[in-house]
């Protein structure tokens, strides 16, 4: 189990109160270890909340849920959709910074301390600590297609893609509520100025963070996930067409892996290209209420 620190010492006085929210949606077979690391939530006013929130479930998440951490907030609705479940979290959460985590995420020991002094600086509206891609039992186009991925500027600034992200009290207050958007991540660093949102690599003495993202163990999970996050980015494009677009960066991205790994670059570009052709098709995604990471 990776460290969580105490926060009930670690976290200034002076600091806004804390929540992080869970949302989950039939995450019996991971949320343990995430909530475990988490459990210390609640236990006292000056740690701050966790709230988990369980929608649509027909397993047994809500129970582990609550067995795991006992001072968690364990809300269970029957309306599927990730935004929605962060939004009903958000409507009893105190006041105070938020912290959403996805319910197979881990933080490395000092990370969520990291992110919290980060979302504690002045002009800071939102936060991510930067992921770490666990690959050990993916076959190997997934490989190849995340460490092509993890290469990307994106994920070494603003907010995104490692599965958390964090909004102060000032971020918390402009954002509102969320849309019912399939990607509140890339909704929520495109509502934001670059300028405004932090990418936490490391605490305050120089410790490196990060936490560990598990992405899916297949290639068909791989192509689902990445339609429904494609069909997420085109979802904000026509939400907030004003926000900057970095295509040129890009393409300049693109010309180093292309030739120091090409055949990672083949596989990458190959997946885009065919979940691309699958949208200009029209092809249906099911479940377009919640963004699930498949694995099998």
């Amino acid at each position: 189990m990776t460290g969580f620190g105490n926060l009930d010492t670690d976290r200034p006085a002076s600091s806004p109160a804390l929540c992080v929210i869970v949302p989950a949606h039939n995450e019996a077979g991971a949320i343990g270890r995430t909530l475990a690391a988490l459990a210390p939530l609640g236990k006292t006013a000056a740690a701050g909340q966790l709230i988990v929130v369980c929608n649509a479930c027909t397993d047994q998440t809500a129970e582990l849920a609550a067995q795991t951490a006992p001072a968690a907030r364990v809300i269970t609705i029957a309306e599927r959709g990730k935004a929605n479940a962060i939004n009903r979290a958000l409507d009893v959460a105190d006041p105070g910074t938020v912290i959403v985590v996805d319910s197979d995420v881990i933080f490395s020991p000092g990370c969520l301390e990291a992110l919290v002094a980060t979302l504690a600086s002045p002009g800071v509206m939102a936060a991510s600590p930067v992921g770490q891609f666990d690959l050990a039992h993916s076959p190997w186009i997934v490989r190849a297609y995340y460490r092509v991925f993890a290469r990307q500027p994106y994920l070494s600034e603003g907010v995104g893609g490692s599965g958390v992200y964090g909004l102060s009290v000032a971020g918390r207050k402009a954002l509102g509520r969320l849309p019912l958007v399939i990607g509140d991540d890339h909704y929520v660093r495109s509502f934001f100025p670059q300028a405004q949102q932090r990418r936490v690599v490391c605490t305050a003495s120089g410790a490196p963070v990060h936490v560990v993202v598990h992405p899916p163990h297949t290639l068909r999970a791989l192509l689902h996930t990445e339609h429904r996050s494609r069909m997420g980015d085109q979802e904000v494009r026509r939400l907030l067409p004003d926000a900057p677009q970095s295509h040129a960066r890009t393409v300049r991205w693109l010309i180093s892996p292309a030739l120091r790994h090409p055949l990672e670059f083949i596989a990458f570009l190959a997946i885009k290209l065919l979940v691309r052709a699958r949208l200009a098709g029209g092809k249906p995604v099911p479940d377009r209420g919640w963004t699930p990471i498949r694995r099998s």
